[in-house]
Formats: C-alpha cells, sequence, structure tokens
C-alpha cells in the first residue's frame, strides 16, 4: 500500500487529500463468527478456524483484529453474542489469543445476528469500534439465517442494525455466507444493509465450502490492506469533482463498483474495485508511495 501526494492549490482551485493506508494506521477488523448448532455440520466449525487462521497469518500485520462469538459463551441459544477477544492494540499481538478461543469452543445453540450486533452497537466506542483515526470494519460470517426475536423469514431486526452500524456508527460491515443453509435474499439484503456489498445480484460474499471460504475472507482482506483507505476530513457531496490518479493515469469514479473507485461518507472511506484495485499494471494495489493523487475542490 501507499500514500498520497499532490501538489497544493489555492483560491478555488484542486486542493489534496492524503488517503490514508492500512499498513500506515491498521483499521479494527472485529470478526463475528456465528456459533450455531448449524456449524457442526459438515466440518464447517474446523472449516471456519482455518479460514480465520489464515486470514490472521496474511493480514494481522496490517489490521487490528478481535473476536466475538455468537450466541454467548456460556450463555443459552439465543444469547447475544459478545466480543471474547478484544481488538488488538498493536496489530497482530492477539493472533493467539483468538486461534486458542476459536479451538476451546464447540458450536451450539441458535442464530441471534440481531441481538449480537445490537450489543456492539450499544458498546462501540468501548469495544473501539469508533476510533476517528482508523477504519472500524466488522466482518461477519454465518452459516444460517437470523432467528431467536428476529423475523427468522426477512431478518428485518438484523437488516435495521446493519444499517445503524454503517449508517450512524460509521462501521463497515462485510457479510459472509458459509454454507447452503443460507437465504441468499436475506444475506444479498444484510450485505447491502453493512455498506459494503459485493457489485452484482451476489452482494454478500458467498462460500459454499472450506476453499471458498478461505478465498471470501483473502478476498475481504486483500481489499481492506490494498483497495481501501481512510479519507481524512469530508469529501465533496458530488463525487463527479474529485480527481484520482494513480500511477499518473486518471482513475474514474464508479458507483457501480466494476472498475474504479468510490467513497462511503458513512465510514470516510474511499474503495478501489476491479481491476482498478488488483490490476498489476493499472491497479492501486501495485502502486508505490507518492503514486496516489486525490485532489477535491478547495474549501
Amino acid at each position: 500500500s501507499s500514500s498520497s501526494s499532490a501538489s497544493s492549490s489555492t483560491g478555488g482551485g484542486m486542493c489534496p487529500v492524503r488517503p490514508i493506508p492500512q499498513d500506515e494506521n491498521p483499521g479494527n477488523v472485529m470478526i463475528i463468527q456465528d456459533k450455531s448448532g448449524s456449524m457442526a455440520d459438515s466440518s464447517k466449525w474446523n472449516s471456519a478456524k482455518l479460514a480465520i487462521n489464515n486470514m490472521l497469518s496474511q493480514y494481522a500485520s496490517q489490521l487490528r483484529f478481535g473476536l466475538a462469538l455468537y450466541p454467548r459463551v456460556g450463555g443459552n441459544d439465543c444469547s447475544a453474542g459478545q466480543v471474547e477477544v478484544p481488538l488488538a492494540t498493536t496489530a497482530g499481538d492477539n493472533t493467539a489469543d483468538i486461534l486458542d478461543l476459536l479451538n476451546q469452543v464447540n458450536p451450539w445453540g441458535n442464530t441471534p445476528t440481531m441481538e449480537t450486533l445490537n450489543v456492539l452497537a450499544a458498546n462501540a466506542q468501548t469495544l473501539g469500534l469508533r476510533a476517528n483515526d482508523r477504519q472500524n470494519i466488522i466482518l461477519l460470517i454465518t452459516d444460517g439465517q437470523p432467528n431467536c426475536s428476529d423475523n427468522e423469514n426477512t431478518g428485518t431486526g438484523t437488516i435495521s442494525a446493519l444499517e445503524n452500524l454503517h449508517q450512524q456508527l460509521g462501521i463497515a460491515v462485510y457479510v459472509v455466507g458459509f454454507g447452503n443453509g443460507v437465504d441468499p435474499d436475506i444475506l444479498n439484503d444484510m450485505a447491502t444493509a453493512g455498506g459494503v456489498p459485493r457489485p452484482g445480484v451476489q452482494r454478500y460474499y458467498r462460500a459454499d465450502n472450506e476453499q471458498q471460504l478461505q478465498e471470501a475472507l483473502d478476498a475481504i482482506g486483500t481489499s481492506l490492506v490494498g483497495c481501501r483507505y481512510l479519507i481524512p476530513g469530508d469529501m465533496p457531496t458530488d463525487l463527479t469533482e474529485v480527481v484520482v490518479r494513480v500511477r499518473g493515469a486518471e482513475v474514474p469514479y464508479d458507483s457501480s463498483h466494476t472498475n474504479g473507485w468510490d467513497y462511503d461518507p458513512n465510514t470516510h472511506a474511499m474503495t478501489w474495485y476491479g481491476p482498478a484495485c488488483d490490476d498489476p499494471d493499472y491497479g492501486i494495489q501495485g502502486a508505490t508511495e507518492f503514486q496516489i493523487d486525490v485532489t477535491k475542490p478547495c474549501d
């Protein structure tokens, strides 16, 4: 990842904005892992542990991870989950704690997704998910549709909880559906409400087996550390006024998330998508320091 520079402008011209990469100020990533009873089927729990292990091994030096499990460890079938391993204070310093806990716990219970998200929202400040100087991310991995006191046919309460996290608290929620027990319609709505849906018809990250789960977590990690940057301050409402160049070539604003960049005012994050993210000759992942220039109209 890299930082940006641009020549300053005055008097109504274009002024530079400096995107902050994750490796400079590692973002907070709270993993919320569904440990309901169905996770015991088809070795899904072991697959989830391996996928999380791989993600931590690859990205823990650039992101500050934490872990919540639901239903709550030691609670009843519908107890809201809670954070079991707090966010790392230094990137990578709690990796062993996360893996040890996953190895100690066995899946059981129902799927109180709404209740768990609401608990995290109510305690977001204390949990470190309201930091102003770094990105705040939730990675939700579930193998089934929400139940307990939520409407299990629509997930309405869960979707409202996700909208609150994204729109009111500035937390982006990546949604991963693992296995064939999920409801694609509900997960699509959840992914949209969380603020970082995938482009196209399937908006959540779908994983039907262990390999696909690892690929989904790797895709999210790669985007977080290489294609998603915190933008200090505010951006103009009309994003077409912003000029973005990578390695001297202008990259278009693209709200369809196909090939270009977009900005989320709720999370103050600019994300590059498609080839603009990962093309080795064109994308931002291959850029070096001072090759990313962002300018906006001067205040």
